[in-house]
């Protein structure tokens, strides 16, 4: 199940958004402070925070741009909530500190769920693909590593060749030094040698 925290100082709509999500079948976790939430959020893990964008102790939009600065807490979405009319360069503001989703207060049940849902598929899709990242940089290591040993195959069986290789000319020289003619260079002539 989907773990929701919702962020508010108002009790009649902490009581709404309980009964509006125990009716989707999740459970409401409360906090009504930015410092509460702080606890909240770092016990919790939530799937989603509804965040109130005014609180007593703080701003909505600093406990935000907190959490989403925060690498321990990858993943979870944040619905920035207001009670009042929010103008454009406001939501704007906070999608820039990272906030998922804006709503107005009062909002419709059926919205907040669909906002909510949104953002749990897009969790779901987020977590798939850090996954996929993961098995794919796995991977890149193991072919880096299998590149690496090939590397060091051929490298000592070129090594081996060219030693044989070496040994064979050695052999070779050895072996035609005394049979071939040789130039004095007091005379001017090529003096024979007898080959065996």
């Amino acid at each position: 199940m989907a773990r929701i925290l919702v962020v508010d100082d108002d009790p009649v709509i902490i009581r709404l958004y309980q009964i509006i999500l125990k009716n989707a079948g999740y459970a409401a976790e409360i906090a009504t402070t930015g410092e509460e939430l702080l606890v909240a959020v770092n016990r919790l893990k939530p799937d989603v925070i509804l965040l109130d964008v005014i609180l007593p102790d703080c701003s909505g939009l600093d406990l935000c741009s907190q959490i989403k600065k925060n690498s321990e807490l990858t993943g979870i979405k944040i619905i920035l909530v207001s009670g009042m009319e929010i103008a454009p360069s406001q939501v704007a503001e906070g999608i820039a500190i990272g906030a998922d989703d804006y709503l107005t207060k009062p909002f419709d049940p059926k919205e907040l769920m669909a906002r909510i849902n949104n953002c749990l598929k897009l969790k779901l899709v987020e977590e798939e693909l850090r996954d996929k990242n993961r098995e794919l940089k796995d991977l890149s290591n193991h072919l880096q590593n299998v590149r690496e040993e090939e590397r060091k195959f051929l490298a000592r069986a070129v090594n081996e060749e060219v030693g044989k290789l070496m040994t064979v000319y050695k052999m070779d020289i050895d072996w035609f030094h005394p049979n071939l003619p040789v130039y004095d260079e007091y005379t001017g002539r090529t003096i024979s040698h007898d080959l065996k």
